[in-house]
């Protein structure tokens, strides 16, 4: 799963499919929160999570796809 915020607008894809989108107009995101929602701070994730990448930069669909197949989100963006 990737999520893309380019400023404007915030993109969820799933395997290489885009399932969701929505344009923004605020200032963007402040805080990043995996496996965990603070507004149900008792349902938090139980499980899980591995190959996770923070980028300060929206990246290209043939970026996703690399690191995708890759698994390593530095050696994607080089080859990239």
């Amino acid at each position: 799963m990737a999520v893309v915020y380019d400023g404007t607008t915030v993109t969820i894809d799933v395997d290489g499919v885009r399932t969701n989108y929505a344009d923004t107009t605020g200032a963007g995101f402040t805080t990043t929160y995996i496996g965990y929602n603070p507004g149900f701070p008792l349902e938090t994730f139980n499980g899980t999570i591995d190959n996770v990448f923070l980028y300060d930069m929206a990246l290209s669909g043939s970026r996703l796809d690399a690191i995708r197949r890759g698994g390593r989100g530095d050696r994607a963006i080089e080859r990239a």
